[in-house]
């Protein structure tokens, strides 16, 4: 199962939107040709697209993967086949749903332990109303007229006009699904109008699963293994109502695929305390309007969201980029294997700050560039400071990983993410270029090769030719 899918169907018009804007029509743009790519030319309103023939190749081979795949529920055990049949008429028929419970997360990787859980609670009523709220996290929902995400943290929230057409699809994408995945999959299941192709989305094998005894009462489960994505879903079923009571994703397989050094465990877990369907909910439940003082922030929706890699998550992108143009906050950290940095002591440099860890795999991909930036002696003379911050590991972890790597960064080490949040800093890598006087001139987050090396080059440059404030 790849619960990253699972989006209400009031969300469509606003994700497609959001998806598309930098695209608008009218917006003529210059498409590269170098480097493979071919210019094309959309006839319905003229714009000019560059085409990529690798990205078409791996979707051709995603299409024929897919096609070839054999019909994993037709390969399950009968029982098994059962089972995971009952569970999706059961979504199919439920007209409302109250759901509340914890969503729990451990991880043992790369030499870093963490535990962390929290509390949901959530209504739902045909077809597309419903409300999701992680207890200091996030509210998510729909009123019928309005789809919006809003985050406790920051006082932000993203908001747009509801699908005029209140039937649900079979499948949607889009930012808000990172939510429901590892916060409210059962949610999901009822908001969709195929929970089975749901269910069953990029699933190679349907085994079944250990069963287990939930407050004296036996629950059996099914187990969704994918093959693109080696994460494995395991969900425990209702015997009676046949709806989900657990339902626990575990990201080991997939950490390890991405070279996540000595993963020993990496489980997210839904427990569902209270599922009760059938309740009747008033319209006004699920009202809502921005709190005040709330910002409203933009979202772009990726074109086919994955769910998340790792133990760092986001749900809006709010983060470090609202910093640009602003004045860096001030921090002192310990430098490995030196004496304390303080920010304010380079207000005659500009500082690139990047933000990483060794089980990141942009991040890894990232630093050798950025060791690269650091080794140049004309930026240095320049004015340049590099500074890797590395998030939440121990400096034993980040310092092995650098010597293994052949790797000379001056590297911060920020154990407790203090600095992190301070920078509004939600998933890496995140990268700041910092001017003279202190004044965030450019932010970069997550790594995609010689792009995000050439774009981060001429910010820096840039950036060095300002004087600043002195």
């Amino acid at each position: 199962m790849r619960w990253a899918i699972v989006v209400p169907a009031c969300l469509w018009v606003g994700l497609l939107s959001a998806a598309w804007a930098a695209n608008e029509p009218g917006e003529k743009k210059e498409a590269d040709q170098g480097g493979g790519k071919r210019l094309v030319v959309n006839p319905a309103d003229g714009d000019a697209k560059a085409i990529d023939p690798e990205k078409i190749r791996e979707a051709v081979k995603d299409i024929r993967v897919a096609q070839a795949r054999p019909d994993p529920l037709k390969a399950a055990p009968a029982e098994v086949r059962k089972l995971l049949e009952s569970v999706a008429q059961a979504y199919k028929q439920v007209r409302s749903l109250e759901l509340a419970g914890t969503v729990s997360a451990e991880f043992d990787a790369a030499g870093e332990k963490r535990s962390e859980s929290e509390t949901f609670s959530a209504i739902y009523r045909a077809p597309t109303l419903f409300v999701h709220t992680m207890n200091g996290d996030a509210r998510v929902g729909c009123t019928g007229e309005t789809v919006y995400l809003y985050r406790e943290d920051g006082n932000v929230y993203w908001s747009d006009a509801a699908a005029k057409d209140g039937s649900k699809p079979a499948k949607l994408t889009g930012p808000l699904a990172s939510v429901l995945v590892m916060q409210n999959p059962a949610l999901g299941l009822a908001l969709v109008a195929d929970p089975m192709a749901m269910m069953l989305e990029d699933t190679a094998k349907v085994v079944a699963g250990p069963d287990e005894t939930i407050e004296g009462t036996a629950f059996k489960s099914v187990r969704l293994e994918g093959d693109k994505d080696p994460a494995v879903f395991t969900i425990w079923i209702d015997p009676d109502s046949h709806l989900i009571r657990r339902a626990e994703m575990d990201l080991a397989p997939r950490l390890a695929r991405d070279s996540v050094p000595s993963v020993k465990k990496a489980v997210v877990r839904i427990d569902y305390t209270t599922v009760r369907s059938g309740g009747e909910f008033k319209p006004e439940r699920f009202a809502w309007s921005a709190p005040p003082g709330a910002r409203k922030v933009k979202i772009n929706a990726p074109d086919r969201p994955q769910p998340p890699a790792g133990p760092e998550m986001t749900l809006i992108d709010d983060g470090p980029a609202t910093l640009k143009d602003r004045l860096a906050p001030d921090f002192e950290l310990p430098l490995l294997g030196g004496k304390p940095v303080k920010l304010s002591d380079l207000k005659e440099n500009v500082v690139v700050l990047d933000f990483w860890a060794t089980w990141c795999g942009p991040c890894r991909a990232a630093l050798p560039q950025l060791a690269k930036l650091a080794a140049d002696e004309e930026l240095a003379k320049s004015g340049l400071r590099v500074l890797a911050v590395n998030l939440k590991e121990k400096p034993s972890v980040a310092e092995k990983y650098l010597a293994d790597q052949g790797l000379k960064l001056q590297t911060l080490l920020d154990e407790k993410g203090v600095v992190a949040a301070q920078y509004k800093v939600r998933s890496i890598p995140a990268t700041l270029v910092i001017g003279r006087g202190g004044v965030i001139r450019a932010v970069f987050t997550g790594y995609s090769g010689e792009q995000s090396d050439k774009d981060l080059r001429e910010a820096v440059e840039e950036t060095l030719k300002d004087p600043g404030v002195r």
